[in-house]
């Protein structure tokens, strides 16, 4: 976040909704232009954090019910980092904004390659975009032999999916019991 252009960067308490609401309440008194859609808001969550595996509250009358009260002109904007939930969370492994079924109130997602589909890379997708760009290292030749190794690591893992689909299925806590 601090990297961005953005005009300004205000973080809120973990998982709390309240300080989120309490954060936008003070921006929208501070800047007219925001409560009229004139600005953008931009609100980054992890769906999944690492540290004590909790979940961001992100699930209807959670963030997104306080996004849309707020910013009802369609300025506000989610995005979720799922690099954890990627391969654990919803069907076949689509994070937990799938398994809420809450893709069309979530700006942006963000998955990583690395951890649970044992690969590198990434996907930015937006269905407001309706585009989804794959992250690339650009030193890696295709035809190499490191590349088709995370090919195969990558294939293998996306069909383990359809086994271990939704969070509490048998192929799931094997595969996190083997680990």
């Amino acid at each position: 976040m601090r990297l961005s252009r953005a005009g300004s960067c205000i973080s809120f308490k973990h998982k709390s909704v309240g300080d989120l609401q309490h954060q936008l309440l003070t921006l929208l008194e501070k800047d007219a232009l925001i409560g009229k859609g004139g600005r953008n808001v931009f609100i980054a969550i992890e769906s999944l954090y690492s540290m004590d595996g909790d979940l961001a509250p992100i699930r209807d009358m959670d963030i997104v019910e306080v996004v849309d009260r707020l910013l009802p002109h369609g300025n506000g904007h989610i995005v979720v980092d799922e690099a954890h939930s990627t391969g654990v969370y919803g069907l076949q492994g689509r994070g937990v904004v799938c398994r809420l079924g809450l893709e069309d109130k979530i700006f942006a997602r963000l998955h990583t390659f690395g951890k649970a589909l044992t690969s590198q890379g990434g996907t930015f997708s937006s269905q407001n975009f309706a585009f989804q760009n794959v992250l690339m290292e650009k030193a890696i030749i295709l035809c190499s032999e490191v590349a088709r190794q995370f090919a195969l690591g990558s294939v293998l893992a996306i069909n383990l999916q359809d086994d271990i689909s939704g969070y509490n299925s048998t192929a799931a806590r094997d595969l996190q019991g083997r680990l």
